[in-house]
């Protein structure tokens, strides 16, 4: 992806009934911005928290819901970007 280029980021990653869908768009030796594109319907995973971080991973957790039905994306994408310019 060019830097400092608008973009579109629901054109950056697919839909998949049922799935979780992942893609790395950066990865630099600074930090990594992966996005995520949900099911409707699943749950929150936020046990996997602290054994992640406990093992050294680097976890960042975006968004207070417990099912993706509840997740509000504006905020959730302002919540990432905050959290993302404070690493």
């Amino acid at each position: 992806m060019p830097p400092a280029q608008p973009q579109r980021v629901y054109e950056l990653i697919e839909y998949a009934a049922g799935s979780v869908v992942s893609r790395t768009v950066i990865k630099r030796p600074v930090g990594t911005v992966t996005l995520f594109s949900f099911d409707a319907g699943r749950v929150s995973r936020r046990d996997l928290y602290e054994p992640l971080k406990a093992a050294g991973c680097s976890v960042h957790l975006v968004c207070g819901t417990e099912t993706t039905a509840d997740l509000d994306a504006k905020f959730a994408i302002d919540q990432a970007c905050r959290q993302a310019a404070q690493i």
